[in-house]
């Protein structure tokens, strides 16, 4: 069953179901095991510079375990059956999980605004060190379990520090209240949804023209975001279809950004000797 780009929809309610029901099993278990720290300490350690390699262990350990993994092409992307593939799961199950314990912990994040410099090191690094082995373009491998397995972790490192270092970045240089950022947040899960169909059919347009190919791939990308944010401004914002889809401008999604930024800013220089 194709599901397209949808699959990250169907994935995420998966995932939002066993996470709900196994939040309800935890708030019965027994005092002592919810209240000894044991998840503040684990994400403690995993938003500390070491975690991404932590992170990256055992989606490296199921991509080096996929038979017929195709290496160049990184995570299977679960869009042919309801039944994600292991790899996938792997992968955006510890994502959405991580993201699950530092909901009520945020200011753990602040140890990414101050060592996202060590993150993307390591991120190009990785990233480098696969595109020598794997190519710049997808070619067939033949490669030993060996070669396959440092590939593996060479790529899973790479993916989980660059996600550290893009939320370590954007924290500190972008944490404040912005209107085009917001308005561009929210737009983002409508122009997710109805891209898909526009990018073909100008993608469709764009090969018949005599262009360089980044030109035409600039095109079009310009010419989607303007038709969408348009599409998004005349007919989805403001409506009950909008806040369906997370439009917050009559909610108070932006006064909680904002004090979420000040934390950040305010407690950023005390915490960054504890942090590290």
């Amino acid at each position: 069953m194709p599901l397209a780009h949808l699959w990250f929809l169907y994935d995420l309610l998966l995932l939002y179901a066993a996470f709900v029901g196994l939040h309800a099993l935890a708030r019965r278990a027994p005092w002592r095991f919810r209240r000894s720290g044991l998840t503040d300490r684990a994400a403690a350690v995993l938003t500390g510079r070491c975690g991404p390699l932590l992170l990256a262990a055992p989606l490296a350990l199921t991509l080096w375990l996929t038979p017929g993994w195709l290496p160049w092409f990184g995570i299977p992307t679960p869009d042919m059956s309801l039944v994600p593939n292991v790899a996938a799961t792997m992968a955006f199950t510890s994502a959405f999980a991580l993201g699950w314990v530092l909901r009520t912990r945020t200011m753990l994040m602040q140890r990414w605004a101050v060592d996202w410099p060590w993150h993307l090191a390591v991120a190009l690094s990785a990233t480098v060190a696969s595109l020598l082995m794997s190519g710049l373009s997808p070619t067939p491998t033949d490669w030993t379990a060996t070669t396959t397995g440092v590939y593996a972790f060479l790529y899973a490192t790479g993916a989980w520090s660059w996600t550290s270092a893009l939320a370590g970045v954007a924290l500190r240089f972008a944490a404040s209240d912005s209107g085009p950022r917001r308005y561009l947040s929210d737009a983002s899960y409508w122009i997710y949804l109805a891209h898909l169909p526009l990018v073909m059919a100008l993608q469709a347009i764009a090969v018949t023209l005599d262009a360089p190919v980044w030109l035409k791939f600039a095109g079009v990308v310009v010419a989607a975001l303007a038709i969408l944010l348009a599409a998004y401004r005349l007919a989805v914002r403001g409506t009950w279809f909008g806040r369906l889809l997370g439009d917050r401008s009559k909610r108070r999604g932006r006064k909680i950004s904002t004090s979420f930024a000040e934390g950040m800013h305010n407690r950023l220089p005390v915490d960054v000797g504890r942090g590290s």
